[in-house]
């Protein structure tokens, strides 16, 4: 192995170690944004619903969604508040 390759590998192991120092700071970060994936996922169908069906403006259709996404977690014991 010669000295050019060996500072190349120590370089990409630099590299990669400090990705994933930086991913493990920010994993709570990352978890918010895939929660907010997986919600939008559930709810823009429905919101398309309200749009186009019911023929709702933006704003209404997409609080709708929230609220029915709220109560559907109310009822499955997911944080209706006493």
């Amino acid at each position: 192995m010669s000295s050019k390759e060996l500072v190349k590998s120590v370089v990409f192991i630099s590299f990669l170690a400090l990705l994933i120092f930086i991913l493990f700071k920010i994993k709570i970060g990352l978890l918010y944004i895939f929660i907010a994936l997986i919600l939008t996922l559930i709810v823009n169908p429905f919101n398309q619903l309200l749009r186009n069906k019911f023929k709702m403006r933006n704003t209404f259709s997409s609080l709708g969604a929230r609220s029915r996404l709220r109560a559907g977690g109310s009822v499955m014991g997911w944080g209706g508040g006493p």
